[in-house]
């Protein structure tokens, strides 16, 4: 059968039209055109692909549909960061929105032809492509197209502004700063949010999308001049413009800024024209530019997706028209095309891990990860929280960090970390990748004994050598950890604490487990020791428990972390 996609790549290729991508044409798609071009793709690449819509439709009964891409569509996997697109919540910014259409054509045909950079990118991120945000105000404003006047089509049917319907978090972060509170306690911030007025049909989708999905990295595609914008976009004074206001994570948003600006084609360059006539030449300033700076927004997306969840997102002007020509589209996709795909690799930036129970294995859902730049010697006043699967990801700029990981009847830990980013605009990242056993303050007995008998009898015998495996910072091996128990009839208390805390480094299946030294309850690490203990009293060797009988036949190799359970 012969689809509409092989006539339009056919005419392309035979014709010699300069205006299709591999089939799609570089015009402008309305409504139904845009919802066919991702059935398109989903019925092309059926296995990477999966189309859903967002809780409410427009308010004219547009669905707001999404084009997820990643090797295992529908499910999030452990320690694979999520990331977005949004397009067109201004109806009149459309560049944003053919963009994405051709973003997704594009990723599905490079998985297709066998682009390593491309494949691994699906293979080890889960994408979300929300092409339009407000199909009504496209509507509109495509009566008139490119003749249309500068805020034509800009609104939803109801003649409100998208990008100033969220949640307004900002001020009560702002005031949370003076009083030395943490300025991002979500459900203090939510408890005030849910009593805002009632939000668009459009905005209370996303916000809803926002809350289901453990989103890391966003981009929000807009239109009007050509920069790319970071939080904070609301000023801390309620000055209208030029009044710098950093967020916590300024140096970091600063760095995903420059890595969309850096990749684009004339985003950087100081001799390209600015927009408007009293317009400001971004590319002196790296083309990036802190939101408040440029002029303040209260209620927008942005700055709701830091503030109220673990998302950072940023805003990508893309062009001085808002509705270009249809001649302009193939341009507009070359000069943006690398750097759509570098913000994305952006997702992997960072630290991430599991924060798991050390005794039941089990994933711990909103553990605090708390973040002190080393090199500043301060706290990052922005914390972010495990999602339900117990994974998270904390995106930082190069540097040196400790991470201080806490949970409610846990003991906290810490960690200290390097962050280098090294590679990744390459697509070739290796993640840094640091987990967290915590530690539970009480002990469940029966449980532990049964977690001990299981990892028995799944690990393999004698002869395997447990110190090659993956490497914990900061954890010794068998041969460090060895403990045979009291000597001379005589405990040392203080010495079987540290062997215990040793022992529990080194156990295969608990790696990278570093307590917070000297916050570790000494009644916790009891606990522990207690129920090593005899009917007798005598303490048992743990490696007698841990190690398993000697088998004729080798087992298979454990897993380096224990099975999430769903």
């Amino acid at each position: 059968m012969v689809t509409l996609g092989k006539v339009l790549l056919l005419a392309c290729c035979c014709f010699g039209f300069a205006c299709c991508r591999d089939g799609l044409e570089f015009r402008h798609h309305n409504q139904a055109e845009l919802e066919q071009v991702l059935l398109d793709v989903a019925e092309k690449c059926p296995n990477i692909t999966r189309i859903y819509q967002l809780e409410n439709p427009s308010v004219m009964g547009a669905p707001l549909l999404v084009l997820e891409m990643s090797d295992n569509p529908g499910v999030h996997e452990p320690l694979e960061p999520e990331f977005k697109y949004v397009g067109n919540i201004h109806g009149n910014e459309v560049v944003g929105r053919e963009l994405i259409l051709h973003l997704a054509g594009y990723l599905c045909d490079e998985y297709q032809n066998g682009n390593k950079e491309i494949r691994r990118l699906i293979d080890t991120t889960r994408i979300h492509l929300l092409p339009t945000a407000n199909p009504d105000g496209y509507a509109l404003a495509a009566v008139e197209g490119s003749k249309g006047q500068w805020l034509d089509g800009r609104t939803n049917a109801n003649n409100v502004d998208l990008n100033r319907d969220f949640p307004d978090l900002n001020q009560l972060s702002y005031s949370g700063e003076s009083e030395e509170a943490n300025p991002n306690s979500y459900q203090k911030m939510l408890q005030v949010a849910n009593q805002f007025s009632q939000m668009q049909p459009e905005t209370l989708s996303i916000v809803t999308w926002i809350f289901d999905n453990p989103f890391v990295l966003s981009g929000s595609l807009h239109g009007g001049d050509l920069v790319v914008n970071y939080p904070y976009d609301e000023s801390r004074s309620g000055k209208p413009s030029e009044e710098y206001t950093s967020s916590p994570d300024d140096v970091t948003f600063r760095q995903l800024a420059i890595a969309y600006a850096s990749k684009h084609a004339q985003m950087m360059n100081v001799e390209r024209q600015v927009c408007g006539a009293n317009g400001i030449n971004f590319a002196k300033q790296g083309g990036i530019t802190n939101g408040a700076d440029w002029y303040s927004v209260k209620g927008g997306m942005q700055d709701f997706n830091y503030l109220a969840s673990n998302a950072f997102e940023l805003t990508m002007e893309l062009g001085c028209r808002k509705f270009p020509e249809e001649s302009e589209l193939k341009r507009y996709w070359n000069d943006n095309k690398e750097a759509l795909l570098n913000f994305m690799w952006q997702s992997h930036s960072g630290v991430k891990g599991l924060i798991y129970d050390l005794i039941s294995g089990d994933p711990i859902t909103n553990a605090v990860i708390v973040v002190r730049n080393q090199t500043k010697g301060e706290r990052i006043a922005h914390n972010t929280t495990s999602t339900k699967f117990g994974d998270y990801f904390r995106l930082l700029a190069p540097g040196t960090y400790e991470l201080y990981v806490e949970a409610p009847n846990y003991t906290p830990q810490v960690e200290s970390i390097t962050v280098t980013n090294r590679s990744l605009s390459s697509g070739t990242a290796d993640d840094l990748i640091i987990n967290f056993a915590m530690i539970p303050r009480k002990i469940n007995e029966q449980t532990y004994l049964e977690n001990l008998n299981a990892d028995r009898n799944e690990m393999v015998d004698d002869e395997t050598d447990y110190s090659r495996q993956s490497q914990p910072l900061g954890a010794s091996d068998y041969s460090d950890a060895k403990y045979d128990g009291p000597k001379d009839g005589n405990t040392d208390d203080g010495e079987d604490l540290q062997n215990v805390l040793n022992l529990l480094r080194a156990t295969p299946g608990r790696e990278n487990v570093d307590p917070l030294a000297d916050a570790v309850d000494e009644r916790d690490v009891q606990d522990i020791m207690n129920m090593l203990k005899t009917p007798k009293g005598d303490t048992k060797n743990l490696m007698d428990v841990l190690r398993p009988p000697a088998k004729e036949k080798k087992a298979a190799k454990p897993e380096s972390l224990p099975v999430m359970k769903a």
